[in-house]
């Protein structure tokens, strides 16, 4: 008989693009992922892979049976999803990405909210570019991922997505800016302004600039960073100007130390997504995390139901 191992090698070989590929997925050697192929093939009397420089291709017979081990594998999910008693478990780890602003300025007071209810869960989050949430959500290394603005096209295809809610972002300036006392500013007036941002290739990076290029606006940078903290702190102290989400400085506003400016002519909102893999079925622990993210964002309620079981 099959068993659940050999289904779970064959799958994750059937996924990648060579045996090397696949042993590193599943902590094994590539020897041992080659011998469990080898046995399943003996066992079934007929090839599931054709094999070449190139890397690993699967015969008919193979397609055939990544249909059911699909389906198999997303059975024994839905099982262990629905049964598992996540206040009964022992301690367990998982991993959230975010990007840089979500990451510094809501998960950690969500973060500490969900282990008040949970404290056999500790939470890892991880930050990075939108880019590098969405390629470790989609290779199954991150449970869920928070990001600002939207995914890049090329990257969709792996992950599903919901807007939890508008991000308003603003020009932030510090005390020494002669736009101090100011509410707002035009566009026009960040022409040749000194500017500091987030490293290039960062999505937030890239939207600025289509924001910048779509008005005819040249602002003059002179500093990148990679996190909103350094943004903030060099803004705080110099004459330089940068963009941020609202939430990012409400305590630094209310302590006087930096102001917030609207622009008038240009709309500076984002919106803040929760990604994660597509055709996946949530572990109880994912469930367990959205569930306390629902109390806040209620269009996340109908996630809670694992596909199939309605």
């Amino acid at each position: 008989m099959l068993s659940l191992h050999q289904l779970q090698i064959f799958h994750t070989a059937a996924e990648s693009a060579t045996l090397t590929a696949a042993a590193e997925k599943l902590y094994l050697t590539q020897p041992a992922v080659s011998q469990q192929i080898r046995n399943l093939e003996t066992h079934l009397g007929t090839k599931l892979f054709e094999r070449s420089r190139r890397g690993i291709e699967l015969t008919p017979a193979g397609r055939e049976l990544l249909t059911y081990t699909t389906q198999i594998l997303r059975l024994v999910a839905l099982a262990e999803a629905s049964l598992t008693n996540i206040n009964k478990i022992a301690d367990v780890q998982a991993v959230v990405g975010a990007t840089p602003n979500v990451g510094s300025y809501l998960l950690p007071q969500w973060v500490q909210s969900f282990r008040l209810q949970h404290p056999n869960i500790t939470l890892i989050i991880q930050t990075d570019t939108t880019s590098g949430i969405i390629a470790a959500v989609s290779a199954g290394e991150q449970l869920l991922g928070f990001i600002e603005g939207e995914p890049d096209v090329q990257q969709q295809a792996g992950i599903e997505e919901l807007v939890l809610e508008p991000l308003p972002h603003r020009v932030i300036i510090g005390r020494e800016h002669p736009w101090w006392g100011r509410e707002s500013v035009s566009v026009a007036e960040l022409d040749r302004q000194p500017f500091i941002m987030r490293q290039k290739k960062s999505r937030s990076h890239e939207w600025l600039d289509e924001i910048f290029q779509r008005h005819s606006v040249a602002p003059r940078i002179v500093g990148e960073f990679d996190n909103p903290e350094s943004l903030k702190q060099t803004v705080r102290n110099s004459t330089s100007i940068t963009v941020l989400p609202l939430r990012a400085v409400e305590q630094d506003i209310a302590a006087g130390q930096l102001a917030a400016l609207t622009v008038d002519d240009a709309d500076l909102t984002r919106s803040l997504r929760l990604i994660w893999q597509k055709d996946v079925v949530f572990s109880a622990v994912t469930r367990a995390m959205l569930g306390y993210l629902a109390a806040t964002y209620p269009n996340i309620t109908p996630l809670l139901n694992p596909p199939g079981t309605e």
